[in-house]
């Protein structure tokens, strides 16, 4: 929530359209861009799927962290992203 404003999390539908968190007034039925950006396009699937991961929106950033983590079979040592935050660039 934001003030009376449900916020909602829209995954891109393409690779031109960012993904984005938008503020919805449940009385008006009207959404507003609260905050439009990218995901890295090899986790977007995981990332924004609120099934697979947790999406935290704190102070006018977006926070997304998968539920569970594990190594990539083919790449075992490889880093295993755990928490992916993002921030407008303006002023909120």
């Amino acid at each position: 929530m934001s003030g009376d404003r449900l916020l909602v999390f829209r995954s891109s539908l393409s690779d031109i359209e960012p993904s984005a968190v938008e503020a919805w007034n449940p009385r008006t039925g009207k959404r507003a861009p609260y905050l439009l950006f990218g995901l890295p396009s090899d986790e977007e699937g995981e990332l924004g799927d609120p099934t697979q991961s947790d999406i935290v929106v704190e102070q006018g950033r977006v926070f997304f962290a998968k539920r569970e983590l594990a190594a990539d079979d083919k790449h075992p040592k490889d880093a295993v992203l755990s928490v992916l935050g993002i921030g407008s660039a303006g002023e909120s």
